[in-house]
């Protein structure tokens, strides 16, 4: 049974994520594309993960993939579903998660886009990376 879906924008992400559930021990399978026949897991199957392959469509063409993938899971009644983006925030992350939230039809989503350990931060609403900060300023040194 399917307790986790994950939408990642292209194959390093779903890879990336897929291979920190399956270290911990749960079955885990990774598809790329986005056809719903290929999304069909196993009974064994507790985290699926799709390389949706959005990063570099046309905004409204992202929108309507993670839609129609995000309404995909929620018809299979999957508890839990996360949209992966790219933690230096490249591709079509506004329109990837209005499609999340919109096909979820909830009033609220979490999006945290700091990653400490990968040297990602968020500073005033913008989000960083460290080691390219042009400014002593901008250098995060304190906790969360």
């Amino acid at each position: 049974m399917i307790h986790l879906f994950v939408i990642a924008d292209d194959f390093t992400g779903a890879l990336d994520t897929g291979v920190q559930f399956a270290s911990y021990g749960a079955a885990t399978k990774v598809v790329v594309g986005t056809g719903l026949q290929a999304l069909e897991a196993d009974a064994q199957t507790q985290v699926l993960v799709v390389d949706a392959e959005t990063r570099h469509l046309p905004a409204a063409q992202a929108y309507d993939t993670v839609y129609r993938l995000v309404r995909w899971a929620k018809e299979k009644k999957i508890g839990c579903i996360y949209k992966k983006t790219d933690s230096a925030l490249r591709g079509n992350i506004g329109a990837e998660l209005s499609a999340a939230l919109a096909a979820d039809g909830g009033d609220r989503l979490h999006f945290v886009p700091a990653f400490p350990n990968l040297d990602r931060v968020t500073r005033g609403g913008r989000t960083l990376h460290r080691r390219r900060a042009r400014c002593p300023k901008c250098v995060w040194k304190g906790p969360l």
